[in-house]
């Protein structure tokens, strides 16, 4: 595995976190 491809994976793993973070929050008040 290059670096390049860590380093993507690492930001999509990120990036889905924060998505499932924000629709929880606004399943939780809505």
């Amino acid at each position: 595995m290059t670096a390049s491809k860590v380093l993507g994976f690492t930001l999509l793993a990120i990036g889905l976190t924060l998505l499932t973070l924000v629709g929880i929050g606004f399943f939780s008040h809505g």
